[in-house]
């Protein structure tokens, strides 16, 4: 699996994704892997993440926008399993308390004009 491309990956069975994730917590234990997925199925130039642990999720909203480039017009919000997570929360918090099976974090973004 070394040599996929990295959008392969999370077209492996649960079990290679699972092998997957641990071995990167491993290799990177203060950090958390994540995936960043549109709730609007936009395509994005990035979509996973190995994001450090000790982050509000706030700061982790910082890192999206800039990422997706994002207009700062928009308001972005956050959701895991359909719940929309405080911003004071810890990446660390949420990924213990939301991670799949496979070891990864799954959130999504929608967005919204809020400034005009």
């Amino acid at each position: 699996m070394k040599n996929d491309k990295p959008d392969l990956i999370f077209k492996k069975s649960l079990e290679e994704r699972k092998l997957y994730s641990q071995r990167l917590l491993a290799k990177y234990p203060d950090r958390v892997p994540l995936v960043l997925e549109s709730c609007c199925n936009e395509q994005l130039p990035k979509n996973k993440y190995l994001i450090p642990r000790h982050i509000k999720m706030s700061e982790l909203l910082v890192i999206f926008r800039t990422s997706i480039k994002i207009d700062s017009k928009k308001a972005i919000f956050i959701f895991v399993d359909n719940y929309l997570i405080p911003m004071n929360d810890l990446v660390e918090e949420v990924y213990s308390k939301y991670k799949s099976d496979d070891g990864f974090l799954y959130i999504k973004y929608s967005y919204e004009n809020t400034f005009g």
